[in-house]
């Protein structure tokens, strides 16, 4: 008799950019994520912000970039497996394009 296997639920990790009090995005803190768990990142935005989050050299993930709506928020997926365990750097943009912030994520084992 087959055993089943269960499926293994992906985890997110949240990421919130919020506007400090100056206008512009707070800095984010660099943000780590399990390959072995499949967490994956969920980004939200603020009602004002449209944000586009862009891995130029290297992703850890399927896709290199992310759009989140106002107010919205948006999934990366899980990691590759493919990916090094390794900090990657990305950037937010706003949505004429111009660099917000310049945050990294830390994938670990």
């Amino acid at each position: 008799m087959a055993t089943a296997i269960a499926p293994v639920a992906t985890r997110s990790i949240w990421a919130k950019v919020k506007i400090a009090k100056d206008g512009k995005p707070a800095p984010l803190n660099p943000i780590q994520v399990s390959k072995r768990r499949e967490e994956e990142v969920q980004w939200l935005a603020e009602p004002k912000l449209r944000l586009h989050m862009v891995f130029e050299a290297e992703t850890p993930f399927e896709d290199s970039e992310f759009v989140v709506p106002k107010g919205g928020s948006v999934c990366t997926g899980a990691v590759r497996k493919e990916a090094v365990e390794k900090t990657y750097k990305y950037t937010i943009k706003d949505e004429l394009g111009n660099m917000l912030l310049d945050p990294e994520i830390i994938i670990k084992g």
